[in-house]
């Protein structure tokens, strides 16, 4: 309630895809309906209005930068202007993935990939400290988590397991398999 100024690092997604999200979760309404301007009676309409005015109040404490190919010396580039310029305290990294301008920026250096990997979360871990600010970020999971039993942990992530070694808290969101749907007590 603050009114708190955040950064959203997109990696892959256009600004009027983050928005429309946000639009979506503001007003508790599917974005399928908005983006088809489908609504199934006018209180829905509203809170999508509602939900617009509320957007444009805080307009100026979302920043947005999109690098479809980011390095680490961009990444720790841009986001220290940004956070510099605006005086901002959230940082949301799209997510970590092996982009070719990363692996080239190191590619002299015969590096495997995922050391670069675990470089890229380094520069985000040590953003965060010098600059005081809250970094949130995500990667992507292997295919072992289809068929993985037991304790879903860091060996379920694409590329090095080595990201989650910098990370203050971490977690893995996946869908219920049937036996841990059956052994909850709904």
């Amino acid at each position: 309630g603050e009114g708190e100024k955040i950064l959203f690092f997109a990696t892959e997604m256009e600004k009027e895809e983050i928005q429309t999200m946000i639009l979506a979760h503001i007003s508790g309404i599917n974005e399928d309906k908005i983006l088809n301007n489908y609504y199934e009676n006018p209180e829905e309409k509203q809170r999508v209005y509602d939900a617009i005015k509320i957007m444009n109040h805080y307009k100026n404490n979302f920043m947005f930068v999109r690098v479809g190919d980011p390095s680490i010396g961009q990444i720790k580039t841009l986001i220290r202007k940004q956070v510099l310029k605006y005086n901002i305290k959230y940082v949301f990294y799209d997510y970590i993935f092996s982009s070719p301008g990363l692996l080239a920026e190191y590619k002299d250096l015969n590096l495997r990939e995922d050391v670069i990997l675990m470089m890229a979360s380094i520069a985000l871990k040590d953003l965060a400290n010098e600059l005081n600010v809250f970094v949130m970020s995500g990667t992507q999971l292997n295919e072992k988590w289809k068929e993985y039993k037991g304790i879903r942990d860091y060996n379920l992530i694409r590329g090095s397991k080595a990201i989650a070694d910098k990370i203050d808290v971490g977690g893995i969101s996946l869908p219920l398999t049937q036996e841990e749907h059956d052994s909850m007590d709904i």
